[in-house]
């Protein structure tokens, strides 16, 4: 039986729910500052993926990648929610 499938699935929901909850905290503590931060991150996993030989790690590390990339977008419409609210 192959479970790869399974485990895949398991870590993006995983790194989906850190990627909500990391946009939260980090508007929280700087805002939109430090939007750069998850960008090298992102970068980082996009290369790890494309070097790295074993299947499962590359797609958990690309999953990771595109949660970072996404946040980015998350963080900047958080921060616009959170200031017309005020």
């Amino acid at each position: 039986m192959n479970f790869d499938g399974i485990l895949i699935g398991i870590c993006a929901v995983f790194l989906i729910w850190f990627g909500h909850f990391w946009v939260v905290r980090l508007f929280q503590w700087k805002g939109t500052k430090l939007w750069v931060l998850p960008l090298l991150l992102g970068i980082i996993f996009i290369v790890v993926s494309l070097f790295v030989e074993e299947t499962m790690i590359s797609a958990i590390a690309s999953i990771a990648a595109i949660t970072f990339f996404w946040g980015i977008k998350e963080l900047f419409e958080y921060g616009d929610k959170h200031n017309q609210n005020k």
